[in-house]
């Protein structure tokens, strides 16, 4: 009776710790996945609202040199992706279709391909019918400045360069409409 009693408390002990340690392990993959949660912003080098957007100049598609600063005085959309991110291959299209309509009002839209060939890129926005500005991310220079820890990401900068908001996920079309209409009133003043 004794020995089964400590035979259950050590399998007890043992099931606590066996679970223990795999939450553990569960926790470590989420921060290696998604980043830390605590601290995240600021933490990783993820510029917060009001602060200086990162400088980046890269190729697009089309061999175009694109440099942030030479879109000063416009609002920018920079959207971080990959072609393996089903809500990313969703995001061109809303995208694609607000580019459409807010191109005429200085707004540029730019998608950052993270991790990808050209040849994956060139046919996921043929698919999507894509003709804002993609580039590729070589070295992940672009997405380390910015503090992406995963896909899809969203930047809004505005006219001044300064990061107004960013969405980590994906991005409701009314809720970037509602981010663009409001600085484009407020550069409107």
């Amino acid at each position: 009776s004794q020995a089964g009693e400590d035979a259950r408390r050590r399998q007890t002990a043992w099931g606590r710790l066996g679970a223990a340690a795999g939450l553990a392990i569960l926790i470590v993959i989420c921060v290696v996945m998604w980043g830390s949660a605590w601290g995240a912003v600021g933490a990783v080098g993820r510029p917060l609202p009001g602060q200086p957007a990162p400088e980046f100049t890269v190729h697009d598609l089309d061999g175009n040199s694109l440099a942030l600063s030479d879109l000063r005085g416009r609002v920018v959309v920079v959207n971080f992706w990959t072609t393996w991110c089903p809500t990313c291959a969703g995001e061109l299209l809303d995208f694609q279709e607000l580019w459409q309509v807010y191109q005429a009002q200085d707004v540029v839209f730019v998608g950052i391909a993270m991790q990808e060939e050209e040849i994956e890129v060139r046919e996921t926005a043929s698919l999507a019918g894509v003709s804002f500005p993609l580039a590729l991310d070589q070295g992940n220079r672009i997405s380390s400045a910015y503090g992406v820890t995963g896909v899809p990401e969203t930047f809004v900068i505005d006219a001044e360069g300064r990061v107004v908001y960013f969405h980590i996920g994906s991005v409701e079309v009314d809720e970037l409409q509602a981010d663009l209409d409001s600085l484009l009133e407020i550069g409107a003043e």
